[in-house]
């Protein structure tokens, strides 16, 4: 249950639609900061669920705001959906808003050096698509939060279903390694 009460609200500030990135108008974040809060705290950084076709960083507001008043930053963003942009766009996205939120920490209070990604879903498999990224110049989170996020795309059930394949702009027999490549446990 994460009913938040309209007090616990008043505690904590809220910084809407700040963009993270240009490629579009998705490309924008929310922060969540209680209004107590005086040095660098760590950071969480969720990214929604919603099959990579649908969803909102508001989803997130419940928990942000419940870990907020606990003593963390929170961001909660949007990346672009598969129907603007197939992968590798979302993890992109999460790519960029992590380095944003690592280059920015300071300013919202933040430890850039204490950065967790948390996702459900399809916002977990981008989350950990992120984080386990093999090029090491791109901004890595310390850990990863992940809830029922799918690790195996080439799986026989997850190659047939509609989202993955609008995500990955391609059916299995015409791309397997792409379905691979997509797939956190590669």
């Amino acid at each position: 249950r994460t009913g938040v009460a309209f007090a616990d609200v008043a505690h904590v500030v809220i910084s809407s639609d700040i963009v993270y990135a240009d490629r579009s108008t998705r490309n924008v974040l929310d922060i969540y900061r209680s209004r107590g809060a005086h040095e660098a705290a760590p950071i969480l950084l969720f990214v929604h669920g919603g099959a990579w076709d649908h969803g909102d960083k508001k989803s997130c507001a419940p928990y942000a705001i419940r870990f907020a008043l606990r003593g963390y930053v929170c961001v909660a963003m949007n990346y672009r959906l598969s129907q603007e942009a197939p992968f590798p766009a979302a993890v992109d996205d999460v790519r960029a808003a992590l380095a944003w939120v690592r280059d920015h920490a300071a300013e919202f209070g933040g430890d850039a050096e204490r950065v967790a990604l948390v996702g459900q879903s399809a916002g977990a498999h981008l989350a950990m698509l992120a984080a386990y990224e093999r090029d090491r110049t791109v901004a890595s989170p310390k850990c990863v939060v992940e809830f029922y996020g799918p690790v195996d795309l080439t799986d026989p059930k997850a190659r047939t279903m509609k989202s993955v394949r609008r995500f990955l702009g391609a059916k299995y027999r015409s791309a397997p390694d792409r379905f691979r490549v997509a797939s956190p446990m590669a």
